[in-house]
Parts: C-alpha cells; structure tokens; sequence
C-alpha cells in the first residue's frame, strides 16, 4: 500500500511555503517510502494520499482523515464556553429569537463545510438572514449550529494525531513554518499569540499558552476523533474551543507548527501494514526527490543574469 503526496497548486505564498515544509519533513523521514505525484496527477486509490485534494475531488483514502462532526462530541459541547445548539430549521429560529429576546446576537453555522455562517443581531431574524438559502435547510433536518456571539482573541491552533498534540501554533496569517527561524520573537514562538489572525504584533503570554495546551489535552484524550485539528481562543471568561476541523493533513494551515513534529507523530500512529511498506522503500536510490516540486519550472524563462551568488538582483 503506498504512501501518496501531490505537492499543491495553489498561489497563495503563505500556503505554498506550508506545502513545500511539509514535503521536506515527509522526505526527511520517508525518503522514497513516499510516492510523489505530479501537481496535475489524479490520486491513485491503491495507498494513502496525504495533500491537497481539490473541489471537484473526493477520495476515499486521504490520510488520517475522519469524520469530525464536533458539533455533537461531548468533548466540544464541554469545552464551547458560550450558549450552543445544534437545530433543524424550526429550532434555529426559535434559538435565535430567544438569544435576540435577552438583547444577545446568535451567530447561525451550517454543518455542511464552507456553506453559511452568519452573525445576526437583534432586529433581525434567521429567515432574513438566510434568504432564497433557507431551501437548503429546509427538511435538512438538524443541520444548522446556533451559537451566542462571544468576542474571541487570541485564536491558537493545535494538531492530534493519535490523541497527542504534535505540534501548535497561534493563529495569526502572517506565520509560516519558518517563522520560529526567521520571526524574531520573544522566547518559543508557542508562548506568542496574535489578538486577530490579521495582527501583526505577538503578545507574549506563556501562561495563556499553558492553559490552552492543557484544554486541548484533555480535548484530544476525550474527544470522538483522535486525530484533530483543535482551534482554541481566549474570550472574557476564559479559554474556550472555537471549532474542530478534520486532519487532513496537506490540507488545514500549519501557520507556525513544526512539520518535522507533526510528520513524526504520523509515523508513530501510522498502520504497521503501511509503515512497513514505506520503511521497505525508504532507502531506494533515486534521482531527485524534489523534481515534482519544480516538475512545472521552464528553463527558458530562467536567466543566469537574475541571480548572483544566489542572490536575486534587480
């Protein structure tokens, strides 16, 4: 059974340099065990895939990958923080009105991935704010997540693979995997946390970081899933969870996680079956293990000029 990695083809640079971190802590630990598709390869169905599958993909055998419906897990419902439930449609409306009715706004998620969310104050209502969409939900049945708005700063990710955190990371856009390196921050980067995921400027707080890790442990060690990806937050009456989401590894934003850490605690968890079937190809000779990382680069369009000593000039 082989062990399948695409590189992504996505333009987003922060992404693209997650991605590129990622194949090298797969490589360093996998070596040929790991089988590399071009960008523009559909995945085989004979192994595990790890990567990033596209819209009009679905396979059945990514990596780790499973159902995280955390909007039911006791382990989510103990650590949510705020007024939470999960309706059909009828019962969305009246939770709504009810938050509306004590002067608070509800905030209204679909269950389906990327599907609607929306915060909706008093004044208004539910079928509003969903317009020609409310014949989705319709006869869905339970599908829509009612929640009291909480403000929530401080947003930190962590990654589970076999009911361990491996790595985490705060939440903040302008982070990368090389930003322990190069980000000149105060102490372990894991110690800093961002108020917004747009803000620029780190807060050191250890302590904040120690009551998160301790949330997402016992989250991990509780919860239906035990590989997750756990978003945490801070809100005025302390630390709370924002959400669950599967770990599909290749897919959710590292931000500043360590991939070497991550990669290791798959191999730990990873099916003996499997793990023996790479561990046998591991060491195989082969000629460029990054090809299908630049498979679309066009010697033409390079130009020894542009460079000097590496450098690249003006």
């Amino acid at each position: 059974m082989p062990l399948y990695y695409r590189p992504s083809n996505v333009v987003d640079a922060e992404e693209t340099l997650e991605d590129a971190a990622l194949f090298n802590a797969l490589h360093a630990e996998f070596g040929k065990g790991l089988t590399v598709l071009g960008r523009d390869e559909g995945i085989p169905e004979d192994g595990q895939f790890i990567g990033r599958t596209r819209q009009v993909e679905y396979p059945s055998n990514l990596f780790l990958k499973g159902k995280t419906d955390y909007w039911t897990d006791p382990a989510f419902l103990k650590h949510v923080g705020r007024e939470f439930s999960f309706c059909d449609l009828g019962e969305a409306e009246r939770a709504v009105e009810d938050l509306h009715a004590r002067g608070k706004t509800a905030v209204v998620k679909s269950s389906r991935d990327k599907h609607f969310i929306e915060t909706i104050k008093p004044g208004t209502t539910l079928t509003r704010a969903l317009g020609n969409m409310v014949f989705s939900f319709c006869d869905a049945g339970k599908c829509l997540m009612v929640q009291e708005h909480v403000p929530m700063r401080f947003e930190h990710r962590f990654l589970v693979i076999g009911r361990k955190v491996a790595t985490h990371s705060p939440n903040a856009y302008s982070l990368t995997p090389m930003s322990p390196v190069y980000g000149g921050f105060t102490g372990k980067i894991t110690d800093n946390h961002f108020e917004t995921p747009k803000s620029t400027k780190p807060i050191h707080n250890p302590e904040l970081t120690k009551a998160m890790l301790h949330m997402a442990e016992s989250i991990a060690k509780e919860a239906i899933e035990p590989n997750l990806c756990i978003d945490l937050a801070l809100t005025d009456t302390g630390v709370v969870c924002v959400e669950f989401n599967p770990m599909h590894v290749g897919m959710v934003g590292l931000f500043a996680c360590n991939p070497k850490d991550l990669v290791s605690a798959i191999a730990d968890t990873m099916e003996p079956e499997l793990l023996a079937e790479v561990r046998e190809q591991q060491h195989a000779p082969e000629e460029d293990p990054y090809a299908m990382m630049y498979d679309d680069f066009d010697e033409e369009d390079f130009d020894e000029g542009d460079f000097e000593g590496g450098i690249i000039c003006e």
